[in-house]
């Protein structure tokens, strides 16, 4: 099916991989999407603008990059930076970040703040209007020009060409790009996600991360209301909309409204995050301690919580185009280490569920699970007590990584199983490494 054909008044932001810094810069080029995609892709570089954001886009206008001047890469001071886009400067155009209100008008599609951090522009054009030539001294037809790359794509090339963008940008009277802005992997503008378990730890993170990437969120809490609250208004700080519904997942009559009370505020449910868990610390020698509550409570909540809410929002789900449900497992699950036996026993039964669901809701709704290994924070600090510490440390050793996961960690896995579009039946471990086993040193 052929790409359909757009008037391109912006194509890109600044991009830093390990090739180098691409600044591009067009106004007006009739160009394909595909064509965008093979030029980026010849760089070396995975292509944002798919053919949705580009739709989305086309109202934008390009501003200017530079290209870098001589650099001293892999160590050799003669070589010059990768060449990648070289423009000339029209007038006396001042540029600045695309801030407030008028960022929603020539971004209506994208949230606040994703814009600022993606695309330069000129204030005349964000008041919507097109310099005259008289103003600017007139503008040239733009056109991509790509050139290779060379010897020496280590990592000194990017450093040096990072640093480099940043004196250009100084140098110009530009924002230089903030180390922490990144860009989506792809377009969750305007989607709607259920995050049960959301007033804290990885649910939290997860509902923040969304939100930064344009995500409408429900927040799902069954007692921490105000602390739900928070994370909503966290979440709204970044232009989206959020509500908090309160319940409790091991109730299927809580879960089915839930559901409906996410789509009642938000208007649909495109992704639906079963986080909520609960647990008692339990000495696994001590088995005259496990409770019958202790089975039924932990395998409500975590087992047939997740179960209900995918029931619940299974006709939602397949209604969108984009049907994702991701699941919070553990490596509990996995080993059968961890808090309690009833604990690794649901966690084991999330990770089937997984495999179940995902054969049973295909193709319309991806289901996968992330499974996390150890995670700092109030969870396992009000568990282990004392013994945190000790714990924390003994994990980080044991980590390939010399670390522990935290929740932002867990987050970015959920995130990428949401994204992943070709990706189902996965469970993707989280656990810096703990599980594959010990370091191999020399020899064998």
């Amino acid at each position: 099916m052929a790409v359909k054909r757009l008037q391109i008044q912006v194509a890109e932001k600044v991009k830093m991989s390990i090739l180098g810094v691409v600044w591009v810069k067009a106004k007006r080029v009739n160009i394909s999407s595909r064509q965008i995609e093979q030029h980026f892709a010849f760089l070396g570089l995975r292509a944002i603008l798919e053919c949705n954001q580009l739709s989305r886009l086309a109202s934008t206008v390009m501003e200017q990059g530079e290209e870098p001047r001589r650099l001293g890469l892999g160590g050799d001071e003669h070589r010059r930076a990768p060449n990648l886009i070289g423009v000339r400067r029209h007038g006396t155009e001042r540029r600045r970040w695309l801030r407030g209100s008028n960022e929603s008008r020539v971004f209506p599609n994208l949230p606040l703040g994703q814009a600022e951090r993606l695309v330069l522009v000129s204030p005349t054009l964000v008041d919507g209007r097109k310099p005259s030539r008289q103003q600017h001294g007139g503008y040239d037809e733009y056109k991509l020009k790509f050139r290779g790359l060379g010897h020496g794509h280590g990592q000194s090339n990017c450093h040096a060409a990072v640093g480099q963008a940043k004196r250009l940008a100084k140098r110009n009277g530009l924002a230089a790009v903030p180390p922490s802005a990144k860009i989506p992997a792809m377009d969750l503008n305007g989607k709607v996600a259920l995050i049960t378990g959301g007033s804290r730890g990885v649910g939290a993170a997860t509902g923040l991360q969304l939100a930064k990437r344009g995500c409408h969120v429900a927040i799902n809490c069954s007692r921490t209301a105000d602390r739900a609250k928070q994370v909503a208004e966290q979440c709204q700080a970044n232009g989206v909309r959020a509500v908090v519904v309160q319940g409790d997942v091991a109730s299927d009559a809580d879960c089915r409204r839930i559901v409906a009370e996410s789509i009642e505020a938000l208007g649909q449910l495109d992704i639906l995050v079963n986080n909520a868990g609960t647990t008692r610390f339990i000495d696994f020698q001590n088995l005259d301690d496990v409770t019958d509550e202790d089975w039924d409570g932990i395998l409500s909540v975590n087992l047939k919580g997740s179960f209900q809410c995918a029931r619940a929002a299974r006709a939602a789900l397949e209604a969108s185009d984009f049907g994702v449900i991701v699941n919070t497992a553990s490596v509990a699950g996995m080993t059968g280490v961890g808090s309690s036996i009833p604990y690794c026993a649901s966690k084991a039964a999330v990770i089937n569920l997984t495999l179940s669901l995902a054969r049973t809701l295909g193709p319309k709704i991806r289901v996968n699970a992330v499974a996390p290994g150890f995670i700092e924070g109030e969870w396992l600090q009000n568990g282990l007590g004392e013994n945190y510490e000790t714990v924390r440390a003994k994990k980080a050793g044991e980590g390939l990584l010399d670390a522990v996961s935290t929740p932002d960690d867990i987050a970015d896995g959920i995130l990428s199983m949401i994204t992943c579009q070709k990706v189902t039946g996965h469970i993707l471990t989280v656990d810096t490494g703990h599980t594959v086993g010990p370091r191999i040193g020399s020899g064998l």
